[in-house]
């Protein structure tokens, strides 16, 4: 039995039943230290992380009260980016809708307007930072914004081209009626869905139809080169391709004969051929059309060098009234 008293151990005697000091050597005290140390360690390392789990210290709310500003200020910053972007495609859209329809260019895939998309590789630098994730994320967007500003300015260059051609452009658009037919008393069938006169079933109807005698002047609506003459038994009968460029073509059918030859150069206003009644056709009259890219347009909206706007709006009246075509 060992006993402790005032620092100093004692062991008990059982043969003289007293107690007798033991000496304790340097190497248990060192041991002893050791231990004590040890145990002084784990205790304050407890402390602390019990109090850093409770309470936390000025520099940490600092940091804190850093990242949630840090936060705000990028989730600003996204905000902006997004604004940004939707003015960008405002413009985009009206590029292509507007802009690019109004001088007959093709829009912009929307493929390329975004410039390709770059993969995330791009941006493994900020993923080792705080706030990695928005960081990315903004980068990205960035990026992004930049390709589509650089695809915008490259179409603008072309809308640019075509303003400093605009009076090229204009002389070749087709913008006058195909006859002399101021009083409008000729329109007769208009464009769209019209009863054929000879088959009895409805059929769209890709031109305007207007009554006149034999033998009057066909005029080419615009600047152009002739691109097809032909002659045949059904159908257009005798026709007229004029090949205006910037996309668009005129077709002027059952015609009596030509005033122009293939590949000729011809003016707004020139005589291009006379009206007859040749082909699918119950009466003497010019069909007319304005195709676009190859696609049928209502002749209508290309009469602006002619018409007022209550003789347009007069014509379009008289050619919907009209449910028969004449061809």
């Amino acid at each position: 039995m060992q006993k402790k008293l005032r620092g100093k151990k004692y062991n008990f005697n059982h043969d003289t039943l007293t107690f007798e000091q033991i000496e304790v050597g340097t190497k248990d005290r060192l041991v002893g230290f050791v231990l004590y140390i040890i145990f002084a360690l784990v205790v304050a390392s407890l402390t602390m992380i019990v109090s850093f789990s409770f309470f936390k210290s000025p520099q940490h709310k600092l940091v804190e009260k850093d990242n949630q500003e840090l936060r705000k200020q990028f989730d600003q910053f996204e905000r902006r980016l997004s604004s940004y972007v939707q003015e960008l495609e405002y413009l985009e859209n009206r590029d292509n809708e507007i802009y690019r329809e109004m001088f007959g260019a093709p829009p912009v895939d929307s493929y390329v307007r975004q410039g390709g998309r770059g993969g995330r590789e791009l941006y493994n630098e900020y993923v080792q930072l705080d706030h990695g994730g928005i960081i990315r994320a903004c980068a990205s967007k960035l990026d992004q914004i930049k390709r589509r500003l650089y695809v915008q300015t490259k179409s603008y260059d072309t809308i640019q081209t075509f303003i400093r051609n605009k009076e090229d452009y204009i002389a070749h658009l087709p913008a006058i009626q195909p006859i002399a037919n101021k009083t409008l008393s000729r329109i007769a069938s208009g464009f769209g869905l019209r009863v054929h006169p000879i088959y009895g079933v409805v059929k769209a109807h890709t031109g305007m139809d207007f009554a006149a005698p034999i033998g009057t002047a066909v005029y080419s609506t615009g600047d152009g080169v002739v691109e097809k003459i032909e002659d045949r038994a059904g159908g257009y009968g005798r026709n007229i391709v004029v090949n205006h460029g910037y996309g668009y073509k005129t077709l002027y059918a059952h015609l009596s004969k030509f005033n122009v030859k293939m590949g000729q150069k011809v003016k707004r206003g020139e005589t291009i051929g006379f009206i007859g009644n040749t082909g699918t056709s119950t009466s003497p009259h010019l069909h007319y059309e304005v195709r676009k890219s190859d696609k049928p347009q209502n002749p209508a909206r290309y009469f602006f060098n002619d018409l007022t706007d209550e003789e347009y709006e007069e014509m379009l009246r008289i050619s919907d009234n009209a449910k028969v075509s004449f061809d």
